[in-house]
């Protein structure tokens, strides 16, 4: 990640893991968004297959089309584009067969393993399945007492 611009909608991040991808990526509302084009990049197919891999995501039911693509609209364009949020980003690129496909499972699964070994402490769940989030539960509540 190289810079970071403010929009008056959101945070523009720019994206390059690479000499070979570069991104401009929109955070906005707690997620990410890239459009079709952008998703072509980074998993290296052609923006049909990345089409073809979101329609049958909306249509098998895995993810809700309403919540979770958006049309920009930008100006001077014919018509507004779609972007579509991480959870969007993240079923194509489990579902796309490239180089950069692989790389992105890799990370993504190094990235969930880790989430396992830090348990977050702010919730019922965590709570009752971490020993270390009831143990400092316990030394905040006699901290505040």
């Amino acid at each position: 990640m190289n810079a970071t611009e403010n929009t008056n909608t959101g945070k523009i991040i720019l994206y390059q893991p690479d000499n070979t991808i570069r991104l401009e990526v929109r955070v906005e509302d707690e997620t990410v968004w890239l459009n079709q084009a952008q998703m072509a990049i980074l998993f290296g197919r052609n923006q049909s297959v990345i089409s073809r891999h979101i329609a049958n995501i909306f249509s098998d039911g895995e993810l809700e089309e309403k919540s979770n693509m958006h049309f920009l609209h930008i100006a001077h364009a014919d018509r507004p584009t779609a972007i579509y949020n991480l959870d969007v980003i993240i079923s194509v690129g489990y579902r796309v067969k490239s180089k950069q496909g692989i790389q992105f499972r890799q990370w993504a699964s190094r990235v969930l393993k880790e989430s396992t070994k830090t348990p977050v402490c702010n919730s019922n769940l965590s709570m009752k399945h971490w020993p270390s989030c009831r143990s400092e539960k316990k030394n905040r509540t006699h901290r505040a007492g």
